[in-house]
């Protein structure tokens, strides 16, 4: 691998990791401001906004942890860890 091609790699692997940052940190957001809001969330709903904050490699490991499939997409994956 040449060192352009690596330091294209490098950077864009840095872009991806800031990008699952953004969304993790606007989940727990979101999560946040359910919990404190006037309209009491239930525990499946704050599960399932956990859940989505996860990456697919996150969510496959949790599901593996609790004996459950980890095909499909990443919406399928988010649903089967919330709901269990």
């Amino acid at each position: 691998m040449t060192a352009t091609r690596r330091g294209a790699n490098s950077k864009l692997s840095a872009k991806l990791r800031a990008r699952e940052d953004a969304q993790r940190s606007e989940a727990t957001k979101v999560s946040e401001e359910v919990q404190s809001s006037d309209s009491q969330a239930t525990s499946d709903e704050i599960a399932y906004i956990e859940a989505a904050a996860l990456t697919v490699n996150e969510l496959k490991e949790r599901l593996v942890a609790k004996n459950l499939p980890i095909t499909g997409k990443k919406a399928d994956l988010v649903a089967r860890l919330a709901a269990s």
